[in-house]
């Protein structure tokens, strides 16, 4: 089977739609705690919407880049896992360094030799092992960031200021 074929088949889209799903629900639960804790400060439904609306316009640009690097990762380790990294992470330098890495691992030069099947493994084992620690830390770490930035604070006062 053709690599790019297998790549593209419908079990990597289910396969790479699974935690996409995830990170739109954790979105979707992101917003609705925002809105809650709007209107609990006080905000009013019109200041609200006029932040939902701003953040719309701003996340466009950045979403352009994200979109161009897509179009490299579609090229190169094919459509779905492209999708899947992107909308996780994000970050298009690391996810094309992370697939280079992986693919020479096993003698392949990303972008320059044809894929194989070892090299398509490897591209995304190392996308995911190298990331999936940010992952960890932001799903279990949210709900404690205000004492970790409070005690990162302390440190800072205790290291530059009061000495």
């Amino acid at each position: 089977m053709d690599v790019m074929k297998l790549a593209n088949s419908l079990p990597m889209w289910i396969a790479c739609g699974i935690p996409v799903v995830f990170v739109m629900v954790q979105a979707l639960l992101f917003a609705r705690e925002a809105y809650r804790s709007g209107e609990k400060v006080g905000l009013t439904k019109t200041q609200m919407n006029k932040a939902i609306k701003s953040s719309a316009v701003t996340s466009i640009g950045p979403s352009i880049v994200v979109l161009s690097g897509m179009l490299s990762l579609l090229v190169t380790v094919g459509g779905p896992v492209g999708w899947m990294r992107l909308s996780m992470i994000g970050s298009v330098m690391f996810e094309s360094i992370a697939a280079g890495l992986g693919t020479s691992a096993v003698g392949v030069t990303l972008g320059t030799d044809p894929m194989t099947k070892e090299a398509l493994t490897m591209a995304i084992w190392t996308m995911i092992l190298c990331s999936v620690g940010w992952v960890l830390f932001g799903t279990f770490s949210a709900n404690k960031m205000e004492k970790i930035i409070l005690n990162y604070i302390c440190l800072f006062d205790y290291l530059f200021i009061s000495s």
